[in-house]
Order: C-alpha cells, then sequence, then structure tokens
C-alpha cells in the first residue's frame, strides 16, 4: 500500500510563503486486487480515511466489490473519494461498476476509466457530474 501527498499547483498566496493544499492519495496500481473487498479493512484505518484520490490501475478487477450487498448492508461509504482510477482493469459491467462508485464514492467528480463501447460513453457522460 503506497499512500502519499501530491501536491496542486500553488495559488498566488502559496507563492507567497503559504501553506500549500496537498490531496491525499492511496496508490494501489499493479497489485493483482481483484476486489476492493481485499483492501477492505485498510481503508477504514485512520491512515487512509482522508484519500481523496484512488488509484487502482492495472489490476485484475472484473467489480469493484466481490459481494456488493454485504457493503451496501454495512453502509460503508468514503465520501471524501473525488477522484478513482480505474483503468487497465477487465471490468464485467461498466454500469455496474459506475453506480458502485457512485453509492460507495458519492462525491467522485474524476473517474477514470477505459471505455470501449459508445453505449457506455454515453451512459458515463449523462451520469457523471
Amino acid at each position: 500500500m503506497n499512500v502519499k501527498r501530491q501536491a496542486s499547483r500553488p495559488s498566488s498566496a502559496e507563492s507567497k510563503g503559504k501553506k500549500k493544499i496537498t490531496s491525499p492519495i492511496l496508490d494501489l496500481s499493479n497489485q493483482g486486487l481483484e476486489y476492493l473487498d481485499e483492501i477492505f479493512q485498510t481503508l477504514l484505518l485512520p491512515a487512509t480515511s482522508k484519500i481523496t484520490t484512488l488509484i487502482l490501475t492495472k489490476n485484475k478487477i472484473s467489480r469493484l466489490f466481490h459481494s456488493f450487498e454485504e457493503v451496501l448492508a454495512s453502509q460503508w461509504t468514503a465520501p471524501l473519494i473525488e477522484s478513482i482510477d480505474i483503468r487497465d482493469n477487465n471490468l464485467e459491467d461498466v454500469p455496474y461498476t459506475v453506480q458502485e462508485i457512485q453509492t460507495t464514492m458519492p462525491n467522485v467528480i474524476d473517474l477514470k476509466m477505459n471505455l470501449y463501447d459508445e453505449e457506455h460513453v454515453d451512459f458515463i457522460m449523462r451520469i457523471m457530474p
């Protein structure tokens, strides 16, 4: 697990010596993950509770959760995550995956994923903010 802080572009106030704004990133790319369930307990830890960016590229993810029903029953959410990158995975059902994201990470405004079907592109354009 690799938790990083990435500096954003400095504003004029930051250029004058004020504190830089950082964005906590959890980079789990190329870890062989199949489901987020595998790292569920990690996402509950205080060190990762303020993550705003989740990078899951180059894994074996076919859908985010092995048991989405259990996740729904637990009422787990990650409201601070604003950006998720799930490119280079083997997603089985794009609309279902987007539903998983919107339900568990309701504030995502930056979604990066491979789309090969025009229907999926249209769907994403309609449903994402």
